[in-house]
Formats: C-alpha cells, structure tokens, sequence
C-alpha cells in the first residue's frame, strides 16, 4: 500500500479498517482525515495493500 502521512510518503502492507491502519501507526482517529483512492472514508472503512491511502492531520483552532 502507498500511503502519505502528512505529506510524507510511505510504503508497506496492511489489510484491515482504516481504524485498525491508524491504530497501528500510532495515529489519533480523531484528529485526522483519511482518503483511500481519493475519496474521504471512515475509521470502519476497508483498505488493502492495493490502495493508496492519505491521512492528512486536522488542524483545529480559532
């Protein structure tokens, strides 16, 4: 799977729920948006190692 943390692109295999992929690279769900082929997703969507997945941090403030 091709997958882009915050601009930085990365390879490796996974296959399972976004929720799972975040929780494995030690990400907080709830600060982050999740895009898997291009389309915006949710935690108990599914990914596989043919994806290309983008997880972009939120930035909250006012």
């Amino acid at each position: 799977m091709q997958c882009t943390i915050n601009g930085k692109k990365d390879y490796f295999t996974f296959s399972g729920q976004v929720k799972e992929l975040l929780q494995k690279l030690g990400i907080n769900e709830q600060i982050v948006i999740v895009k898997v082929n291009g389309k915006i997703v949710t935690e108990l969507d599914k990914v596989n190692d043919s994806d290309i997945v983008e997880i972009q941090k939120v930035i909250l403030g006012g």
